[in-house]
């Protein structure tokens, strides 16, 4: 491992790459023919060989290197192997209790209805089972946020994030792949030690720059008009949720 990468943003990285692989994207991931027998915790990067061994993926395109090692174009084979992707974040997320039934019933049945009331209270549920189960100051919670989100809502929607939109770059967009639904937009913000009063003020502060910086840019160009927007502050254990 070169000694100017941390082994943290070696991690981000690969979860990045993994989000990506369950929208249906490619990436460019380092294969080692060998790695099977070594250890994942010698090199996490490493998951990316043991799937394509196992089966998980596929290479459209590689490349030999120097090393003996390949240089991949990777991505998941099809639809079945990916559903048994998001079926085993849903259920992890149950099973360490960042994610409870109801709440998954409850965000599916109000897609299916078109309920948006329904569907901004499950989403806040969800956002306060998760802040109770991950490290919400951390990199961590974003992540188990997004997996969670591409598990429970694939089918209908695209979930991106960290893109540039506007005269920024949003935390989340929900692109919906059919026009009966709405899209979203989440900004997400943390701080510590803050009361009620100075969360509430932050998570205005959240959905005030979602419309300053015209976030919804990307979403009304491709022809969604209808779009929820989600200013989400929290610190600690607790979360404030204000929506437009």
């Amino acid at each position: 491992m070169p000694h100017f990468l941390h082994p943290y943003n070696i991690i981000c990285n690969i979860t990045e790459k993994l989000y990506s692989l369950l929208q249906g994207e490619r990436v460019i991931a380092r294969i080692d023919q060998n790695v099977v027998y070594r250890s994942l915790a010698e090199d996490p990067a490493n998951i990316y060989s043991l799937l394509l061994v196992a089966g998980y993926l596929k290479t459209p395109r590689k490349e030999l290197q120097g090393d003996g090692a390949w240089l991949c174009e990777v991505s998941i084979p099809n639809r079945e192997i990916a559903a048994v992707y998001k079926s085993e974040i849903l259920s992890h997320l149950m099973q360490i209790g960042a994610m409870g039934r109801a709440t998954a019933n409850k965000i599916a049945e109000s897609l299916f209805s078109q309920d948006t009331k329904k569907l901004q209270d499950g989403i806040g549920e969800y956002l306060k089972k998760s802040i109770s189960f991950y490290d919400a100051g951390a990199e961590g919670f974003y992540h188990g946020l997004v997996l969670g989100l591409i598990a429970l809502m694939d089918n209908q929607y695209r979930i991106r994030s960290n893109r540039e939109s506007g005269d920024g770059r949003y935390d989340i967009s929900l692109f919906p792949r059919e026009n009966k639904y709405p899209g979203m937009i989440m900004e997400l913000k943390w701080d510590k030690d803050l009361s009620d009063e100075e969360l509430d003020a932050l998570s205005a502060e959240a959905l005030d720059q979602i419309n300053e910086k015209g976030y919804d840019t990307e979403m009304r160009e491709e022809g969604v008009a209808d779009i929820i927007k989600f200013g989400i502050a929290f610190s600690g254990k607790k979360v404030k949720i204000r929506t437009e």
